[in-house]
């Protein structure tokens, strides 16, 4: 997944290789020509004599015959990077690339809704806390009159409970 602050890669997930391997992949610097091909957006597929030289020492050392770096993209934004590579096959296959692309644009669209899901638990956090902890008291009602919201720390000063008139006409 990428970094969105540093700009730098780091495993989230593996399978199928060698533990001194995944610790070598497991992060890029923001500068490492796997960061660049992901940031740019760039799908690319190669087959073991085209790896280059500047990955070859990385990903020619697990003995891959072919490998493919697909971008993470969620609404032109880059989340991270898919690789996949083979030990048998010489290339990867136009189907195949097919699914590995699709796999991605899934996999980009969980990614985007679990960064959303968390983002608003920080902000809820925070709304919360303001709530709890500063003088006020806090009031939503619906088009129909309907009071909806009721909390802050200023009904315990008049004796109100958080809540307690919520389904109740304003």
């Amino acid at each position: 997944l990428l970094d969105p602050e540093s700009g730098e890669l780091q495993l989230a997930a593996q399978r199928g290789l060698s533990a001194a391997f995944a610790r070598r992949v497991s992060r890029y610097k923001s500068d490492a020509t796997e960061a660049r091909l992901v940031r740019a957006g760039e799908i690319v597929y190669v087959r073991h004599e085209q790896i280059p030289r500047s990955l070859e020492v990385l990903w020619g050392s697990e003995g891959l015959r072919a490998l493919a770096v697909v971008p993470v993209q969620h609404k032109g934004s880059v989340l991270g990077m898919l690789n996949l590579g083979s030990y048998r096959h010489d290339e990867i296959p136009p189907k195949t690339r097919l699914g590995i692309e699709m796999i991605a644009s899934q996999a980009a669209g969980a990614i985007a809704r679990i960064h959303a899901e968390e983002s608003l638990r920080r902000s809820e956090a925070s709304l919360r806390t303001i709530i709890h902890n500063a003088p006020i008291a806090l009031f939503a009602g619906d088009r129909n009159g309907i009071l909806t919201f009721e909390d802050g720390k200023a009904l315990d000063a008049v004796g109100v409970r958080p809540g307690e008139h919520v389904g109740r006409p304003v």
